[in-house]
Parts: C-alpha cells; structure tokens; sequence
C-alpha cells in the first residue's frame, strides 16, 4: 500500500473520530416540592423544640435581669422597695378585715377608759368606740383590697419589663425550606451544566489540535507521483 493511501485512510478514520462535539444538553434538576419541604419543616422545628425553648429561656431570662439591674442602679434600693410594696398588698389581700395592731391597742385603750368613766365593760365600749370613729368592717376591707391592688399597680407600672422572644423566629417556615432547596437545586444545576460545558470545550478545544497536526504533518510528506514510492520525509524547505 502506498503512502498516499495510508495518510488517506489515516485522514478519514480520523475524520469520523474527531468531529467536534456540540454543546450539551441543558441539565434538568427535579422541581422543589412543596409538600416534602413541609414536611422537612415540621419534622426539623419537633426535632429541636426543647432546645429552643431552653435558648429562649436563657435569653429572656438574661434580658429581664440585665433590665432589672440597671433600674436597680438608676434607683438604688428599688428592688427592696418593690418587695415591701408588695409585701403589703399581699398582706391586705390575705387579712382584709384585720384590724392593725396598734388600732385594736388604742380601741382597747380607749374603750376602758370609757368602762372607766361610764362603769361598763371594756368590749361593749371597744365597740362604741369603733362605731364613733366611723369603723366599718366591710367598707375596711374594700379599702385594703383597693390598697393590694393600688400597690401591684404600681410596681408593675414602674418595674423594667423586656419583650419575651417568641419561638416563631426560630423555627423554619416551609416556605424557607422550599426556597433553600431551589436554591440548591440552582446550584447543583449551574455545576453540573458548568462542568458538561467545560468536558466539551475541552474534547473540541483536543479534536482542533489533533486536526492541526494531522494538517501539519501531511503538508511536510511528499509523496511521489505513483504513490508507490517511500516517502520523503523533508520539507518543502528543505527540498529547494
């Protein structure tokens, strides 16, 4: 076989080898469902409930302190004041209709000094007197239930409050979740699409070169006219 026919056969073997790709195919990714990201949601918030629950409690816990303290330092001693109030509001409302003890002193007081100057018992005067100063058990003890409230009216009017945080900021929405998956989804679609784009620039990017050589390489062979011969391995250069 000549020489000519064997670059000839060389050429067409490669020329059904090395035709260059086409660019690919877009690469589908599956669509977001709405349903399954639900269901991750659900499953994720039951999954760390308690510990956000005790994260919650920390923080709410450290804010309420935190504003405490800086009341107690803008108003020393409004801690200790607070509790006294509301020891006293505590004390109306459990004992309503008790007298104080330093008035029941001074009926009594007063009520033998009457026994004394009228000649009658001690309790029949404690009552009279009573009745002078215009004591009323029942409107006495709607007094003191005014008084309690008046007191937790006031310390909750004044004490430091903080905003609780609610648990809803840190649970995952479904609709969070489906947007992380698409996103996911996009990424994985632009990677996968990247790196087909890039195997195909690369294989056509080789067939060129390979092309370029073969071209090369034929144009440096002459063959003789009947194609019998060997071939003359030098250039067109060379030959002059």
């Amino acid at each position: 076989m000549s020489w000519a026919a064997v670059a000839g056969a060389a050429v067409t073997v490669a020329g059904g080898l090395l035709n260059k790709k086409k660019a690919p195919p877009a690469i589908q990714t599956a669509p977001v469902n709405l349903q399954d990201e639900q269901s991750k949601a659900l499953q994720g918030n039951l999954a760390n409930e308690s510990s956000i629950e005790d994260l919650l409690t920390k923080a709410n816990k450290y804010s309420q302190t935190q504003a405490s303290d800086l009341m107690e330092q803008a108003v020393p001693g409004y801690g200790k004041l607070s509790a006294s109030i509301l020891k006293s509001g505590q004390d109306k409302i459990d004992h309503p209709y008790d007298l104080p003890e330093g008035f029941i002193q001074n009926l009594d007081r007063l009520g033998a000094e009457r026994g004394v100057s009228r000649g009658t018992r001690g309790q029949f005067n404690q009552y009279d007197v009573q009745r002078d100063l215009g004591v009323n058990m029942l409107e006495f003890g709607k007094s003191n239930f005014a008084q309690a409230l008046n007191a937790l009216t006031t310390v909750s009017g004044t004490a430091p409050r903080v905003s609780p945080m609610s648990p809803l900021s840190m649970y995952v929405t479904p609709q969070q979740s489906a947007q992380v998956a698409a996103g996911n989804n996009a990424n994985a679609q632009a990677t996968a699409q990247a790196g087909a784009n890039s195997q195909t620039a690369a294989s056509n990017f080789n067939t060129q070169n390979l092309w370029d050589s073969l071209a090369q390489a034929a144009g440096m062979i002459n063959f003789s006219k009947t194609g019998g011969g060997t071939p003359n391995a030098t250039t067109a250069g060379a030959s002059g």
